[in-house]
């Protein structure tokens, strides 16, 4: 029997690790590791319902910066891990090269002009998931490869994609203007429709 398992919830947490407690019968007592406010985290299911449940793989006591990292990727997993980091307030999660941004609906220390000055000058390959790698990424790109180079930044209503916009255009004028110095200056260009933002980069003489 595994001691983790993934409960699928009809609340707003939608998955949840739960912790095996005990088999008595033909019941299987388990607790959420997480639960809203007002929701028990005492959960009890059938025999035939708790092996039909996932186990929880390898160590997540701690998030991951990475989805792809995880042992076991699936809905649970994912879910779980953008949760820990959002609660340390780390909104940035990476999968593969795409980052993804949980809207803090609050200033946070990782979006200040302070840290973009620390992450700025590090390699691409030691920058932590964040909308800043994605602007230097595309810049550096922009200039190693002399080609055009686009972000889209896509979401629902409300997810922060002005604001993502707002922070990935600020990084570009930044490194733009202290390494222009007479060179080719960066033409930036924001669309947007009802789904979401793209930024162009391109070289001009």
């Amino acid at each position: 029997m595994p001691k983790q398992v993934w409960l699928e919830c009809e609340d707003d947490d939608a998955w949840a690790l739960c912790d095996v407690l005990d088999e008595e019968g033909d019941e299987v007592k388990l607790k959420r590791q997480t639960s809203p406010v007002g929701v028990s985290p005492l959960v009890t299911v059938t025999k035939a319902e708790f092996e039909k449940m996932m186990a929880g793989v390898g160590d997540l006591s701690q998030p991951v910066v990475d989805l792809c990292q995880l042992e076991d990727v699936h809905y649970g997993s994912m879910l779980h891990t953008l949760r820990q980091r959002y609660e340390e307030e780390d909104i940035y999660t990476a999968i593969g090269p795409v980052v993804i941004a949980i809207n803090p609906y609050k200033k946070v220390e990782s979006c200040s002009a302070e840290a973009f000055t620390t992450m700025k000058d590090l390699s691409e390959e030691n920058l932590p998931p964040h909308v800043f790698r994605s602007g230097l990424s595309a810049y550096h790109g922009m200039l190693s490869e002399g080609t055009a180079q686009s972000i889209l930044i896509s979401g629902e209503s409300g997810a922060g994609k002005t604001e993502t916009t707002k922070l990935c255009m600020n990084v570009l004028a930044e490194v733009s203007a202290a390494k222009a110095q007479g060179r080719p200056c960066v033409i930036v260009f924001v669309g947007v429709n009802g789904v979401g933002k793209s930024t162009s980069l391109s070289k001009v003489a």
